[in-house]
This record gives structure tokens, C-alpha cells and sequence, in this order.
């Protein structure tokens, strides 16, 4: 069942993209307050998502991997800060990047064990069946975000 998360995975990556470059393409003629709010939001979502998908693709034993979901929130931050001319904006870009991947990597790991939150949880198919479920939300809930930021801007 991994190839679903995978699979959601590069969804939420090339929708993305494709309001990266929406966003790209339309920055000269968005005011520069609506592009900041505008990428703040694609960046606190796009960060979660991809760092709750790294965060149950990658193996819970290996410690060197676990800050892998925060330095891709980073990255996703300061390429979205690009988009704007305040140097600002920088540093709140990597901000929301850091929350967001932070957040995404705690998501992952409480789905993983619940018992990191005294969730109770009978059986390991249950565990396994919320992962997939939740996954498969975020990941729908990333898309519906992306459809209306490109609504936004057009």
C-alpha cells in the first residue's frame, strides 16, 4: 500500500508545480501583498502534505532521515519566496515552511504510533487503515487548495 501514499505524493508535487508556475507566470500583475498571502498558503500546505507523505514512506528506525520532512519544508519555502520582491518575506517563507513540515512530521509519527498521544488503538490494520485514510485526505485536501489558489489568480 505504499504505492498509494507514493502515488499521492507526486499529486500533491506536481500540483505544486503547476501553481508555482500559475504563480510565476501572474506575479507582475498581483500586488504584492495578495502574492505574499498567496504563497504563504501554498507553502504552509504544500510543506505538510509532501513532509506527512515523507514522514510514513520513510522507515521510523532511522534517525538520520528524520529531519528529511523540515529541510523539505524549508526548501519548499524558499522557492516560493522567490516570488516576492520583499526580503521579508524570506524569512516568513522559511518559517511557514519549517511549521509546516514540522507539523507534518508530527502528524506522520502520531499516525505511526499512536501511543505517542495515548490514542488507543486495538489492532495494527486500524493504525494502518487511519495512515491511508488521513494520507488520502490530505492529499485531496492539498489538490482542492491548489484548484482555488489557481482560481484566485486567474
Amino acid at each position: 500500500m505504499w504505492q498509494l501514499i507514493l502515488l499521492c505524493a507526486m499529486w500533491n508535487l506536481t500540483e505544486a508545480g503547476l501553481v508555482y508556475q500559475s504563480l510565476e507566470t501572474k506575479r507582475l500583475f498581483v500586488e504584492e501583498h495578495s502574492m505574499s498571502t498567496l504563497c504563504m498558503t501554498a507553502i504552509m500546505m504544500t510543506a505538510f502534505v509532501m513532509a506527512l507523505h515523507l514522514e510514513v514512506l520513510l522507515p521510523p528506525d532511522v534517525t538520520v532521515l528524520q529531519f528529511l520532512p523540515l529541510l523539505i519544508g524549508l526548501v519548499i519555502g524558499w522557492g516560493y519566496s522567490r516570488l516576492t520582491s520583499d526580503p521579508a518575506n524570506l524569512l516568513f517563507s522559511l518559517y511557514n515552511g519549517a511549521m509546516g513540515g514540522l507539523m507534518g512530521m508530527m502528524l506522520g509519527a502520531v499516525l505511526q504510533n499512536p501511543a505517542l498521544c495515548n490514542i488507543p488503538i486495538a489492532s495494527q490494520a486500524m493504525i494502518e487503515l487511519n495512515t491511508y485514510s488521513l494520507v488520502l485526505f490530505s492529499a485531496c485536501l492539498h489538490a482542492i487548495v491548489c484548484h482555488l489558489l489557481r482560481f484566485v489568480i486567474r
